[in-house]
C-alpha cells in the first residue's frame, strides 16, 4: 500500500530499545499535532474495509487518535502496533496526540 505523508513532523533517529530499532523511519509529534497520510487514490477507492495498523513507541502517559480510535499510553518504552479495523476508509488519515508521539509506521491493509 503506498501512503504518503501528507505534512511535515520532526524525524527521529535511534530511538526505543536496542532490540527493536525503528528509529531510521520514525517521526515525532508534538503534543497537540496532528499530522495526515494520503493513501492512493486508486487504493483507497477499492477499499470497502480496511485494516489500519499504527506502530509506536509506548512512553509516557496519554493517548493519540486515528480515525477516531483511541490508543492509550501505557509507558513501557516498547515499540507497539495498535490495530483498528475500518468501513469505508477515508483517503486520508490523520494522526492527533494529547502527548509526544514517535511513529514509525501507518499501514493500511485489505
Amino acid at each position: 500500500t503506498q501512503v504518503e505523508r501528507a505534512d511535515q513532523a520532526q524525524a527521529a533517529e535511534k530511538i526505543g530499545p536496542e532490540d527493536q530499532r525503528f528509529g531510521a523511519w520514525a517521526m515525532t509529534l508534538v503534543k497537540g499535532e496532528q499530522v495526515k497520510f494520503a493513501l492512493d487514490p486508486a487504493f483507497a477507492r477499492s477499499l470497502k474495509k480496511a485494516t489500519v495498523r499504527v506502530t509506536y513507541l509506548d512512553r509516557g502517559e496519554g493517548s493519540f487518535t486515528v480515525l477516531d480510535h483511541s490508543t492509550k499510553l501505557t509507558g513501557t518504552g516498547r515499540w507497539k502496533t495498535a490495530e483498528m479495523e475500518v468501513s469505508s476508509p477515508p483517503a486520508e488519515l490523520s494522526v492527533s496526540t494529547e502527548t509526544d508521539l514517535t511513529l514509525h509506521m501507518i499501514e493500511v491493509v485489505r
